[in-house]
């Protein structure tokens, strides 16, 4: 009779072999692209992965560019490019580039969201009308008024390097605020980060773990700890759907005092001009 050992053995080599082959396949691809990044991304999607678990993605990649250009390997079918010929390439509305399958576990569905050029095509026909150059023309001061604050912000940091990406979360909230309620949150001239921005820091890391890791979320919201609730439940924290569908459901979106409710559970102190 087989014993248990013998089984977890046989596993065990299997499991072995698995990895070897696909480090040995994935050694044999990259050896054909010549493209320069860590080897250790080279040979397993899991680097990256890693980096981004713990909210470290932009930087790792950003530095990898400085050090090796605009062109940089950061897996075993995954490409980084960082200049403005490849933006225009990769995300004009004439793109040839089909998006990754990970964007459909980037939160809610979503014209940033969807992979199918047809939902995508029907969905931003729906909301052509936000776009249109009269309603544009109505919003821009608006935003220009928050980007001016945004513009002081950067002035300060002039000959020195600066994170940008917390700077445009908070630019993009007050816009939000700006235009969809009438008044900014003042997130830029705030002393302290919002806690809606806080919290906009973990989305990443928790989409990556629940496509990547599931296991690993299921754990974590195991955790009795504020910071482990504030982490697992960011992604629906900010996108507000759970909370808004189950518990004041639809018929709020358009109540202006849920409007005020929501901004004061998200500690965004925000009093509503009376007009909307």
């Amino acid at each position: 009779m087989v014993s248990t050992l013998t089984y977890l053995v046989i596993l065990f080599i299997v499991s072995l072999l698995y990895i070897i082959y696909r480090l040995t396949r994935n050694y044999l691809a990259l050896r054909q692209l010549h493209l320069p990044g860590p080897l250790l991304a080279k040979l397993s999607s899991k680097w990256l992965f890693l980096h981004n678990i713990r909210g470290q993605q932009m930087s790792t990649v950003h530095a990898l560019h400085l050090a090796h250009g605009t062109i940089v390997q950061t897996g075993p079918r995954e490409i980084s490019f960082a200049s403005a010929r490849a933006c225009r390439e990769i995300y004009s509305f004439a793109t040839k580039c089909l998006k990754s399958p990970i964007y459909e576990k980037m939160g809610h569905p979503g014209l940033h969201s969807f992979t199918d050029r047809g939902r995508h095509r029907e969905r931003k026909r729906r909301l052509a009308y936000v776009f249109a150059q009269s309603a544009l023309n109505d919003l821009e001061p608006m935003v220009q008024n928050q980007v001016v604050k945004f513009t002081k912000l950067a002035e300060k940091s002039i000959g020195r390097p600066w994170d940008i990406v917390q700077p445009l979360r908070m630019l993009a909230l007050d816009i939000a605020g700006e235009v969809l309620l009438g008044q900014s949150f003042n997130a830029l001239g705030a002393e302290e980060t919002p806690y809606y921005v806080t919290i906009m820091e973990y989305v990443q890391p928790m989409i990556a773990i629940n496509g990547g890791a599931p296991w690993l979320a299921t754990l974590l919201k195991k955790i009795p700890s504020k910071w482990a609730r504030d982490f697992t439940g960011s992604s629906e924290y900010i996108y507000g759907v759970r909370i808004c569908m189950t518990s004041l459901g639809a018929d709020n979106y358009a109540n202006p005092m849920y409007i005020v409710w929501r901004t004061k559970d998200a500690g965004l102190n925000f009093p509503l001009r009376p007009q909307r």
